[in-house]
């Protein structure tokens, strides 16, 4: 037999959410080893995941986490004039500057590293189809499904330090996968930063990531 049980749970970001619980129960008549037994349950019950993704509104989710994070960032009061110095002087160009190949197509695009010191920066401008609010909730918005699937991040977490007016601060963890281009053991790599955002005045805004 199958048994099924819905709860009714709180709304995120106005999405219903429900809880689903399936239970499955079989007599497969005769001795039947345990590990075949577990895996037709367990096939049984991958029922339950494959319905959960038709009705996944991960994206809609995030759509309304943004669209409360715009209102907030439109209440900012501008005060980012040293983060816009910080920025300009990572941006300026520096000697020993390259333009990868084609990679980014016609996207002004230039890395530079340093093997002595092991340091590296790299710098790319293109043109987004959004509002200056919206794209930078995006960013902002750390935890959100979208912004994990194109980070390329293995794990994410953060403490929220402030998000009212004219104080955007959070602690941001990531996990990444390194891979040596010299031929040396490949490694997972956490880095921890303090991430800020300032709006330096109409029209321009400014995300800082600054290593703890």
């Amino acid at each position: 037999g199958a048994f099924w049980k819905y709860e009714r749970l709180p709304e995120v970001r106005g999405i219903p959410q429900t809880k689903a619980t399936y239970i499955q129960q079989a007599d497969l008549k005769g001795f039947i080893p345990s590990f075949i037994v577990n895996s037709k349950i367990v096939g049984q019950l991958s029922y339950l995941s494959k319905m959960r993704k038709k009705f996944d509104k991960s994206l809609e989710i995030d759509a309304g986490s943004r669209s409360e994070l715009v209102q907030m960032i439109e209440l900012t009061e501008s005060s980012g004039a040293e983060a816009l110095a910080q920025f300009e002087a990572l941006h300026n160009e520096r000697q020993g500057w390259q333009r990868p190949s084609r990679r980014f197509g016609k996207a002004d695009s230039k890395v530079h590293s340093d093997i002595v010191t092991g340091r590296a920066w790299g710098s790319l401008s293109l043109q987004v189809h959004g509002g200056l609010e919206e794209i930078a909730a995006f960013i902002w918005d750390f935890g959100s499904r979208a912004n994990m699937e194109i980070s390329g991040d293995l794990e994410r977490t953060f403490e929220e330090e402030g998000e009212d007016r004219g104080n955007f601060k959070k602690i941001v963890t990531r996990r990444q996968h390194l891979e040596s281009t010299h031929g040396f053991q490949h490694r997972n790599r956490t880095f921890t930063s303090e991430m800020s955002l300032h709006l330096v005045g109409d029209g321009e805004l400014v995300i800082l990531f600054s290593p703890k």
